[in-house]
Formats: structure tokens, sequence, C-alpha cells
């Protein structure tokens, strides 16, 4: 889990350097094909 959330972290924090991107979300999610994605949500 931890290696998890240190990803979808580290792709939050670069998201959030964009100008014109407030505030961003990053979440593991299910993958049929991969096991697990990042999806992001801003």
């Amino acid at each position: 889990m931890l290696l998890k959330k240190t990803v979808c972290e580290e792709v939050e924090a670069m998201l959030n350097q964009h100008p014109d991107i407030v505030e961003s979300a990053v979440l593991p999610v299910q993958d049929t094909k991969k096991g697990e994605v990042v999806k992001a949500s801003r």
C-alpha cells in the first residue's frame, strides 16, 4: 500500500505544479489488463 500511496502522491504533486490546476486528486484504480492504474481528477 505504501508504494501505491507514494506513486499517487508523486503524480498529484506534479499535476499541482501546473499553473491551471489549483488542486487535484489521484487514486489507484483496478484495471483488468494492468492490475492497477492511476486516475486523476482536478
